[in-house]
Formats: structure tokens, sequence, C-alpha cells
């Protein structure tokens, strides 16, 4: 459910910034996951630097996790 709320969001974000596109393009077929309790959203990076869902049971190669304090003053921002 947030996957379909987080990625396109991204993807928005990094078409407007090509230096972000293109430094993610060096991570293409990695996946990686943001946990902040209870969410989560996985996602892998494409040839082009987009983000994508990760495929259902994907190993992520980087997990990341906040603590909800922490996502809900980063979104404040």
């Amino acid at each position: 459910m947030l996957d379909a709320v987080f990625i396109p969001a991204t993807n928005r974000l990094l078409r407007r910034n090509s230096w972000a596109l293109q430094r993610l393009q060096a991570c293409a077929g990695k996946t990686a996951r943001i946990e902040s309790p209870p969410f989560g959203v996985s996602f892998a990076v494409l040839d082009n630097g987009e983000l994508a869902a990760a495929a259902p049971g994907a190993t992520p190669d980087a997990t990341m996790t906040f603590s909800p304090g922490v996502m809900l003053r980063v979104l404040a921002r």
C-alpha cells in the first residue's frame, strides 16, 4: 500500500533532479527497504535511476530503519 504512494512521488522528485537520477543509475538492479515500524516500503532501482516496486520476497541490498518520531520530523520539513 505504501509502495503505491512512495514510489510515484519519489520518481516525480527524481525526474526534477537529474543529478539524483544519474547517481542512482550506478545502483541499477539493487533493492532497498525503508522501514518505520509499523510501515515499510521495498523498491528496486531501474536502469534509468527511477524506482520500481521490489519483486515479492526480494532480499534488500540495503535497509534503512527509522523510528516513527524521526519519520514525522522528516515529513514535517
